[in-house]
């Protein structure tokens, strides 16, 4: 049997695929904890495929801008 080739993070978000917890995490720079901190709160989507527990692309984004709109970014003077 062949091995299916592997994608990285950003051509399975490119692709709208989904993401793994690790492969989530690794691509938001925040630790596993946190990530399933944001599930708790409600902050995440995720669905669960088997034992699998899977973020989607769009999901991955939508958080990801919801994120950006609470960091207050101070202007250059």
């Amino acid at each position: 049997m062949r091995n299916k080739p592997t994608l990285s993070i950003a051509q399975k978000l490119a692709a709208g695929g989904n993401l793994t917890i690790d492969e989530f995490a690794a691509w938001a720079g925040i630790s596993r904890v946190t990530v399933y901190s944001e599930i708790s709160k409600g902050n995440l989507t995720v669905s669960k495929v088997s034992k699998r527990t899977l973020i989607a692309a769009s999901d991955a984004r939508s958080w990801q801008e919801a994120r950006r709109q609470d960091v207050q970014i101070p202007e250059v003077a």
